[in-house]
């Protein structure tokens, strides 16, 4: 569980780092290209559910399912040939990653206890890793010639791979209290507190200056530019150092 922001950081980052490459292979417009982004994060409004049902649900199966689900996902989108299997790919790949995510994190929360602070500077040093490594690996595979596509394929089957790992695995139950709770009432509860608001706030603004603007600096880095694709990775990640 240490390793679900490593692998969800390195993974996410993948479509915006081969916009260019998708958009001429598949024929998009730079439109396009940003609905395609931002299907990952409609799909993210969906995981609020998920988010919420690792209070309720078994965590073990939220976040083998969710994985597996992204694995799906990001094969999905690999093998994309239009803009409507790319936006569906990439909602799908948005929503499972919560499920994934938040069924892995509630669950370290419960086994680090009084370690929390401990783990969770684990947690975050891993998840920085996998945000230096995503970068790489394009610039890896763009030097060695490997498509966008089978670098998809290859992180979806990893993804998989983790999904059927993580099934095998126990988890804590959810909390008595929460089983008992009422989730709507919850719920309200959350979306009426200013605190919760403020940082929704203060993360929706970040996410604008996170893939997306970097997915179109690597464009213009390939195409304006003329760096090439895989310097042109290299030296956007100057961003995420």
């Amino acid at each position: 569980m240490l390793l679900v922001g490593f692998a969800d950081e390195w993974f996410t980052f993948l479509p915006a780092g081969v916009l260019e490459a998708l958009r001429e292979d598949v024929g998009l417009s730079y439109a396009q290209g940003g609905l395609v982004l931002a299907a990952l994060s409609l799909g993210g409004a969906v995981g609020i559910v998920f988010q919420a049902a690792a209070d309720y649900v078994s965590r073990r199966w939220l976040a083998a399912l969710g994985a597996l689900a992204y694995g799906g996902a990001m094969i999905a989108f690999g093998l994309s040939e239009t803009f409507v299997m790319l936006f569906a790919a990439a909602f799908v790949w948005g929503a499972a990653s919560d499920a994934f995510i938040h069924g892995c994190e509630v669950a370290l929360v419960d086994l680090a206890g009084e370690d929390l602070p401990r783990v969770l500077g684990r947690v975050n040093a891993w998840s920085a890793l996998g945000d230096l490594l995503a970068p790489l690996t394009l610039a890896l595979a763009a030097g060695f010639g490997f498509g966008w596509r089978g670098v998809f394929l290859a992180g979806g089957g990893l993804m998989l791979g983790y999904g059927l790992w993580l099934a095998s695995q126990r988890f804590p139950p959810p909390h008595k209290q929460a089983e008992d709770a009422e989730p709507r009432l919850a719920l309200l509860a959350l979306i009426t507190d200013r605190r919760v608001l403020l940082m929704a706030v203060i993360m929706g603004l970040f996410a604008l200056l996170d893939e997306p603007l970097l997915a179109f600096v690597i464009a213009y880095l390939d195409q304006v530019a003329g760096y090439g694709p895989g310097l042109a990775v290299i030296l956007a990640t100057g961003a995420l150092v």
